[in-house]
C-alpha cells in the first residue's frame, strides 16, 4: 500500500475520523471541493461529516487515460484487504470494481482505494449522491457541486499535460488516446513479480508516465506515483518498455501523434 501514502499526503491538512453510514443516510459535505495540484498528479478532494465522524473523499484521474482512482481516507485499525467494491450513483444499479485498502503512513489512518475506468462512471459529473460497498466498509455521500468540481479537474489535467511537455493546442485537437490492446495490465503476469518483493511480502501500486510515438512505440517511462517499493516501480517500467505496443493517439483530423500516457499497475502477491 505504499502508493496510498503519497495519495494520502494530499489530505494532510484534514483531520479525519471513521464514518460508516447506511446507504439510506448520505453524509453531507463539511467543506468545499479542493483541487490540489499535487506532485505530478491532480487530486480532487472533499471532507464529509464533522467531529469524530469525518472522512475525506478523493478522486485521482490518470491524464490521457481512462483510469481514475476513487479513495476514502478515514481512521481505522483494520489490516490490508482487497476484494470487490460496488459503486452506485443516485440509487442506480451498482457498478462492480476491485478495491484495495490498508493503513497509511500517519498513525491510525486508513485508505480505501477503488481503481476504475471513467467510462464505467457515466453519471459521475451529474451525480447527487454516491454509495460504496467494499468488504465490510459502507459509505454513502452527497455529491453536491460535482459538475463544477469535475470541470476544475479537467483544467488541472490539461495544465499537467502542458507541464509534461505537450502543446496546449495539440491537447485540444485530440480525438483518441493511446491504446494498448487488452490493456496495459495484460502485459503482466505473476511470473513478473520481483523475487525480492515476494520474499518480503511487499505489495503496492506503481503509477507511470510513458511517451508513445506516432508509430506506437513506447519510451521514457517515469514513475510519477511511487509504490514505496523500488523493485515494483522498476519492474513496472521494465515490463511496459519491453512489451507494450500502443495504437497511438490521434487528432480530430485523423493524424497519429506522439503523446504521453499514464498507467497504474497494482502489484498483488500471488495466493
Amino acid at each position: 500500500m505504499g502508493s496510498s501514502i503519497a495519495f494520502a499526503a494530499a489530505f494532510a491538512a484534514l483531520a479525519v475520523q471513521p464514518a460508516q453510514t447506511s446507504a439510506s443516510t448520505a453524509m453531507s459535505p463539511s467543506g468545499p471541493w479542493v483541487m490540489d495540484y499535487a506532485d505530478s498528479m491532480c487530486v480532487l478532494s472533499r471532507p464529509y461529516g464533522s467531529g469524530t465522524d469525518q472522512v475525506t473523499l478523493g478522486f485521482k484521474p490518470a491524464p490521457l487515460a481512462d483510469q481514475i482512482r476513487l479513495a476514502i481516507l478515514f481512521r481505522n485499525t483494520s489490516k490490508i484487504s482487497r476484494g470487490k467494491a460496488f459503486l452506485s450513483f443516485d440509487g442506480a444499479a451498482p457498478i462492480e470494481n476491485s478495491y484495495a485498502s490498508g493503513p497509511v503512513g500517519t498513525e491510525g489512518m486508513y485508505l480505501l482505494a477503488v481503481d476504475t475506468e471513467r467510462s464505467k462512471l457515466p453519471g459521475l459529473d451529474a451525480a447527487k449522491s454516491m454509495s460504496i460497498a467494499a468488504g465490510r466498509f459502507r459509505f454513502a455521500l452527497e455529491m453536491k457541486g460535482m459538475s463544477a468540481a469535475m470541470a476544475a479537474m479537467t483544467v488541472c489535467e490539461k495544465d499537467l499535460l502542458v507541464s509534461w511537455g505537450m502543446d496546449e493546442k495539440l491537447i485540444d485537437s485530440l480525438k483518441t488516446l493511446p491504446v494498448q490492446q487488452g490493456g496495459v495490465s495484460s502485459l503482466f503476469s505473476t511470473d513478473d513479480y520481483p523475487a525480492s518483493a515476494v520474499r518480503n511480502e511487499e505489495q503496492g501500486t506503481s503509477g507511470v508516465r510513458v511517451w508513445v510515438s506516432k508509430e506506437g512505440k513506447v519510451s521514457d517511462c517515469q514513475v510519477v506515483e511511487k509504490s514505496g517499493i523500488d523493485a515494483l516501480d522498476r519492474q513496472t517500467c521494465h515490463i511496459i518498455l519491453s512489451r507494450a505496443k500502443f495504437a497511438p493517439a490521434t487528432t480530430k483530423a485523423g493524424d497519429a501523434i506522439a503523446s504521453p500516457s499514464f498507467h497504474r499497475i497494482r502489484w498483488v502477491l500471488p495466493d
